[in-house]
């Protein structure tokens, strides 16, 4: 492995991409870089630029799957998925029970979110639209692109 290799690594296990990382991006023939993210704080992009690359981002990508992810773990906790999973694991099933780790319902319950950006927003509509849940939220700027979407008042 050579010494390039070796440093383009170790910058890449930082994910710190400045100076270090760009030089060898730049020895190594590279011309563009762009994060698989939505953001770009873990670039140094003077850096970048004043090695003539050009720096991209994925803004919006991760949204929906963010979203489904929280929305994953609403129904795990709800539903008592993880403990179940324990619970079963453990040995401990003996036989039904009518509510042996049923948990809880979301249908016709209300979900609360603090922020209603792209996510928050993507989340409110998968538990209003697919659970036919009641909707609060808190954001200091008000989504009025979700409240006309969701016909909330």
């Amino acid at each position: 492995m050579s010494n390039r290799t070796i440093r383009a690594k170790s910058a890449i296990r930082r994910l710190n991409w400045s100076s270090e990382l760009f030089g060898a991006l730049k020895d190594a023939g590279g011309i563009a870089y762009s994060n698989y993210a939505v953001g770009f704080n873990n670039v140094v992009v003077p850096e970048a630029t004043s090695r003539g690359i050009t720096v991209g981002n994925t803004p919006g990508v991760l949204t929906e799957t963010t979203a489904e992810l929280a929305a994953a773990l609403t129904l795990a906790a709800a539903r008592r998925i993880v403990e179940g999973d324990s619970f079963m694991r453990g040995g401990h099933y003996k036989g039904w029970l009518p509510t042996l780790f049923v948990g809880q319902m979301l249908q016709n319950k209300t979900v609360g979110i603090i922020g209603a950006g792209r996510i928050g927003a993507a989340y409110a509509r998968m538990m209003v639209e697919g659970h036919k849940m009641n909707l609060v939220y808190q954001d200091p700027y008000p989504n009025a692109k979700l409240v006309r979407a969701l016909k909330l008042k």
